[in-house]
């Protein structure tokens, strides 16, 4: 079946590119599949640049090396599997449960991320007791009521320590505001959240955070003492108020939003 998906994949960027003169590929392309773009032959696949928005993986056992054409957005897993793991390691948390939403049902990233959780727990004597995998909201009729009940069955379980491994910020949104209503933010629970949601933490508004007092995140550093920083800061708040007049405040750039630019 996944075989399938990917050949089709294949097939319909083929003839975009050779019909429609496609400039660059972007998607929740993984590192395996940009390398098999990348490696046709055909010239119409040349110079075009793949823009991923899949979890960077370092496979030094899979890839010799990281195709040329391919632009990464996301940060490397293992780094911040390995954020995690040194903090539940230091508090001595035994067991943790791990979320994410499925971003990529073409391979099976997404539930690799919970290998590389559990090797990095490993290290530090804990491990992943329990996971779950909630689909696209898009998906569902109802993500609140999905959220709610799966939720329900996480609070009757001993462990109280959540890792959400990967998830949109409209995802981890919801998700959070359905816990603080069910009493499960707060004392005598652990919520624990990954670069792609908290980097973007910084651009929305204050007043939807109350639903995540206690949670701690991981973001990329972003060095914002250098020129160029300081430039593209300049830039992106007169933009930001240019098209948003009616929002409050001087929201920061994401490191997305830095890649981005």
């Amino acid at each position: 079946m996944l075989y399938s998906k990917i050949h089709n994949v294949f097939v319909d960027v083929n003839y975009l590119i050779n019909k429609n003169q496609v400039h660059a590929i972007f998607g929740p392309l993984t590192q395996q599949e940009a390398a098999l773009f990348s490696g046709f032959d055909d010239e119409a696949y040349k110079g075009i640049p793949i823009i991923s928005l899949s979890p960077a993986v370092t496979y030094s056992m899979l890839l010799l090396e990281e195709p040329t054409s391919l632009i990464q957005m996301s940060n490397d897993v293992n780094s911040q599997t390995q954020c995690v793991a040194a903090l539940i390691g230091y508090f001595k948390w035994r067991k943790v449960i791990a979320l994410y939403k499925i971003s990529n049902s073409l391979s099976n990233v997404d539930s690799g991320l919970i290998t590389y959780l559990s090797d990095s727990l490993k290290v530090v004597d804990s491990t992943v007791e329990y996971h779950l995998a909630f689909p696209p909201l898009f998906s569902v009729s109802n993500s609140k009521s999905l959220i709610k009940e799966e939720l329900e069955k996480l609070r009757t379980k001993n462990v109280k320590v959540f890792v959400v491994v990967q998830c949109s910020l409209h995802f981890g949104l919801v998700l959070f505001e359905m816990a603080t209503g069910m009493g499960m933010i707060g004392k005598g629970y652990v919520w624990i959240i990954s670069d792609n949601m908290a980097s973007l933490l910084d651009s929305i508004e204050p007043s939807v955070l109350l639903n995540m007092q206690g949670v701690i995140g991981f973001k990329a550093n972003v060095n914002e003492k250098t020129e160029s920083f300081r430039e593209f800061n300049v830039k992106f708040r007169r933009k930001y108020r240019s098209e948003y007049p009616e929002e409050e405040g001087y929201p920061s750039p994401s490191s997305y939003a830095l890649k981005a630019y």
